[in-house]
Formats: C-alpha cells, sequence, structure tokens
C-alpha cells in the first residue's frame, strides 16, 4: 500500500471520529442543559480540532491527492472556519445558529468520511461492492436537507455576531458593516455548491442503479 493510501486512510479515520467524538460531546450537553452558551464551552474543542483539520483538504485537492474540486473544496472550508471563528470570539454569535449548524455539520461528516475511507479501500483493492449501496444513499442524499440546516445556523452565527463586530473597526469601517459583503459572497456560493452536490447525486447513484440492473 501506498504512503498516500496510508495518510488518507488514516486522516479520513481520524476526521471520522473526531466529528464521531464532537457530536457526542455535543449531544450530551444539548440534552444536559438549555443553555447554548454552556453547551458551546463544554464541546467547542473537537469541533475546532476536526474543522481546522479540514483545511488540509485544500492542500490534498491542490496536490491532487483528492479528485475534490479546489474551488468549491476552499469555498466549503473556509465559511465554516470563518464560523469557527466567530463562535471562538464573538459570544453573542452563540445562538440556536450554533445547534442547528452543529446537527447539520456533524450528521454530513459522520457520513462522509467512511464514504471516503471505504472508497479509497474499495480503489486499493478493486471491490466495488465494498461500499454498502445505504451509505452511499445517505452520502449523496441526507445534503439535501442538512445543507441548508447547516446554512441557516451559519447565517445566523453570523447574523448575531454584528452585536460583537460593532465595537470593532476595519478601515475605519465598523466591522458589522461587512457582514453584508459575506451574504453577498455567500448566496451565490450556496446555490452554486448546491447545484455540484445535486448534479452529483444524480451522477453517482444513476450508476449504481445501472450496475445493479
Amino acid at each position: 500500500m501506498k504512503l498516500k493510501t496510508l495518510y488518507l486512510l488514516f486522516y479520513n479515520l481520524f476526521m471520522f471520529l473526531g466529528w464521531l467524538y464532537y457530536f457526542f460531546i455535543f449531544l450530551s450537553n444539548y440534552f444536559e442543559t438549555n443553555n447554548i452558551n454552556k453547551i458551546y464551552n463544554y464541546s467547542h474543542y473537537p469541533l475546532e480540532i476536526v474543522q481546522y483539520g479540514s483545511i488540509l483538504e485544500i492542500i490534498h485537492s491542490i496536490l491532487k491527492l483528492t479528485p475534490s474540486p479546489i474551488f468549491s473544496t476552499f469555498v466549503q472550508i473556509f465559511s465554516r472556519i470563518g464560523i469557527v471563528y466567530f463562535l471562538q470570539n464573538f459570544k453573542h454569535s452563540r445562538s440556536i445558529g450554533y445547534i442547528l449548524l452543529s446537527f447539520a455539520w456533524s450528521i454530513t461528516e459522520i457520513i462522509r468520511y467512511p464514504y471516503y475511507l471505504l472508497n479509497i479501500l474499495k480503489k486499493e483493492f478493486k471491490k466495488d461492492d465494498l461500499i454498502p449501496h445505504w451509505l452511499t444513499w445517505c452520502r449523496y442524499s441526507f445534503f439535501i436537507v442538512l445543507y441548508p440546516l447547516g446554512v441557516t445556523g451559519e447565517i445566523l452565527t453570523v447574523y448575531f455576531s454584528k452585536k460583537n463586530l460593532k465595537k470593532i473597526k476595519l478601515f475605519g469601517v465598523k466591522a458589522d458593516n461587512f457582514t453584508y459583503l459575506i451574504y453577498i459572497i455567500y448566496v451565490p456560493g450556496i446555490i452554486f455548491l448546491y447545484s455540484y452536490m445535486l448534479k452529483q447525486r444524480k451522477k453517482v447513484l444513476s450508476k449504481k442503479k445501472e450496475k445493479k440492473e
């Protein structure tokens, strides 16, 4: 097995376990308290580790270690990094948005990383039936609900961050004014990524159907 393959297997396994651990910590605190700040304080460390760790995926794409498109990978990951930064630094940003994005991000990644891991093993051992159909279906179907849910959480996080951003000035302008720029960039980015994922869903699931027939 090549070093590249071993690295990608380890990376995807680490990220899967990281997200699984975060989701467990998040859920256990979610059911114990209704205080969002407490939920965040008890669960944010694993979130930061896995989310900042995802920056490596941009490098994977640039170096052609994975077939992921550079632009969509960059947009998706850095939009999340920005949200994590707001959550870390602005107390007001911790609203219902944190709950929504935690559910959406966690479930998405708990499905995505095992799928990638098995896909690597499938190519390595040339076994087409290594990935169960249900996992493929979940990977390319759950986003239909989870993506809008996560985006709603992200937008709410940015919106509630404005209270803190009013105290900060960038180039002589109150930083909360730059949130409008985020929305302007966000909307086209969301449409592009959602359209791309719908095309991928059709492509992958149709191939699976053809093989079954």
